[in-house]
C-alpha cells in the first residue's frame, strides 16, 4: 500500500477551503508540524496503517527529520532516497500539471520552491528535503524511464528482503 503524506495536508486544506498548490501544501505542512509536533505526518501515516490493518506500506513524501526519527522506531523501516536532477523534475512537473504545481509558471518559480523545501527555513517544523535524503539507507537515481525506476526499486526491495 502507498501512503502519501501530502494527502493528510490536502485534507486539512480542503477542510479550511483553501487552495491546493505547492505553496499552500508547504505552508500547511509546516503549520501542522509546528502546532502538532514535527512528527505529526508520520504519526498520521502510522495511524492509518493501524486502522486499515496495513502490514507493509510505502510512505511517500517524507520531508522532515522528525518524521524519519518517528518512523525508525517501527520494525523494518527502510528509508529509500529517490532523486532526479532539477531539470528532469521541472520537465516532469510541466508535463504533468496538477493541483500541486498549478502555481509554478517558470523555472524561477520552480527554483524558489525547491530552495524553500530544502532549507528548513521554518526551523524544525519546516521541510528539510536534502537532510532527509541524506538519511537514506538506499539511494536511487530517477533520471530516465519509469520502467528503469521500477527495476531499481525492485532491486532495493530484493536487497532488503521484501518481495
Amino acid at each position: 500500500k502507498k501512503i502519501v503524506l501530502s494527502s493528510f495536508i490536502k485534507k486539512e486544506l480542503r477542510k479550511k477551503r483553501l487552495k491546493i498548490n505547492r505553496k499552500s501544501l508547504q505552508d500547511m505542512g509546516n503549520k501542522l508540524r509546528e502546532t502538532k509536533g514535527a512528527e505529526i505526518l508520520a504519526e498520521m501515516a502510522l495511524k492509518k496503517m493501524r486502522k486499515k490493518n496495513i502490514k507493509r506500506a510505502v510512505i511517500d513524501g517524507i520531508r522532515n527529520l522528525a518524521e524519519i526519527e518517528r518512523l525508525r522506531k517501527e520494525e523494518r523501516f527502510y528509508l529509500i532516497g529517490i532523486s532526479a536532477t532539477p531539470d528532469r523534475r521541472f520537465a516532469r512537473l510541466v508535463k504533468n500539471r496538477s493541483e500541486y504545481n498549478n502555481n509554478i509558471e517558470s523555472w524561477e518559480d520552480f527554483v524558489y520552491y525547491e530552495i524553500r523545501e530544502d532549507k528548513g527555513i521554518y526551523g524544525k517544523s519546516g521541510q528539510q528535503n536534502k537532510l532527509c535524503y541524506l538519511q537514506a539507507e538506499y539511494f536511487i537515481t530517477n533520471n530516465s524511464r519509469k520502467k528503469d525506476l521500477e527495476n531499481k526499486i525492485k532491486k532495493v526491495l530484493k536487497d532488503i528482503g521484501v518481495d
